[in-house]
């Protein structure tokens, strides 16, 4: 049976699998979306589609002309959002550095 926990989330209960906007559960494993945006570049992207959405109302476009500056917008916006570009995945490039967390330190053994 499928129930509706949230406004963007599915969760299976005879499964155990949960459909959410960042990560997919199927007994007992999480599997992350794939990132390839870094913070500076997610940064600029932001920019960029807001600069983008702002311009519909400085440039007064036709009807055209401001679907695409809302779409082209929008896009940006959204690959900033999630970290990820798929045209960075065709290129193969990637910009995202993950987090090093530093290993625990191990208590040392007195005799």
């Amino acid at each position: 049976m499928i129930t509706i926990s949230s406004y963007y989330c599915l969760c299976d209960n005879t499964r155990g699998r949960q459909y959410g906007s960042k990560s997919i559960q199927y007994e007992g494993t999480t599997m992350e979306m794939k990132k390839n945006v870094g913070a500076s570049d997610r940064y600029i992207r932001f920019m960029i589609g807001l600069a983008f959405i702002l311009n519909i109302f400085s440039l007064e476009p036709t009807r055209f002309g401001m679907f695409v500056l809302l779409a082209i917008g929008a896009l940006i916006l959204n690959s900033a959002y999630t970290q990820y570009c798929f045209v960075y995945d065709l290129l193969d490039i990637n910009t995202y550095e993950k987090k090093v967390t530093p290993p625990a330190e191990q208590p040392k053994a007195s005799h």
